[in-house]
């Protein structure tokens, strides 16, 4: 997965510095909010549903389109964001569960999009390597044999999502945009938690671009 990770920085690399004069390269970062869905929980013959709180999302893109009048293109995206826990269920039982979650995310979008020059909206869907961390945490009850305390684990996993936004030149080579993005990716931690989780998430956020 390491590889998969330097690979995608990679490419981001090579989308800035396309040799194409003609070439529509840009670099975004974007700031907002993640919303994860409630997701289902497996293990040791149980299954149930954990809820999130929402947290912040951070990220940074590289994209590239063959010439400004392209309608598809490709993008590089990192990102990161940072929820907690809420509730833990199975059988029955609901408990309050208080941890800090952590999404890595290290993906290559593909990109169609309405050239219009003053308003681009667009769409895209992407694939690639995403981490998942749950740590320092506490359970008001027993559920899937979580102990009241627990330090928690991490994996990583083959992750896709869906996106749409809006993007508005402002100045030359300068714009701003607000993007939708929806994910999914299934971990399978171990340790001290020893379940495996469907993970979703809605991302809701806005940035600058430069093109160049």
């Amino acid at each position: 997965m390491k590889r998969i990770f330097y690979s995608l920085i990679l490419g981001a690399a090579v989308l800035g510095v396309s040799a194409d004069s003609r070439a529509e390269n840009y670099v975004q970062a974007y700031l907002g909010a993640a919303i994860p869905h409630k997701s289902d929980v497996k293990g040791g013959g149980q299954s149930g549903r954990m809820e999130f709180d929402s947290g912040p999302s951070v990220g940074v893109k590289s994209g590239w389109f063959r010439d400004p009048s392209s309608i598809f293109g490709l993008q590089v995206d990192l990102n990161a964001h940072f929820p907690d826990t809420d509730e833990l269920g199975a059988a029955g039982v609901r408990a309050a569960m208080d941890a800090d979650v952590r999404v890595l995310s290290a993906s290559v979008n593909a990109i169609a999009r309405y050239t219009e020059p003053a308003l681009r909206p667009y769409a895209g869907f992407g694939v690639g390597w995403y981490f998942g961390r749950i740590s320092n945490g506490t359970i008001a009850a027993p559920v899937f044999g979580v102990s009241n305390t627990f330090s928690g684990d991490s994996d990583h996993a083959f992750g896709w999502h869906i996106l749409a936004g809006v993007d508005f030149p402002v100045i030359t080579n300068f714009s701003v945009f607000g993007e939708y993005k929806y994910a999914r990716a299934d971990f399978s931690f171990g340790g001290d938690l020893d379940f495996d989780l469907d993970y979703e998430a809605s991302q809701i956020y806005g940035g600058v671009s430069y093109g160049f």
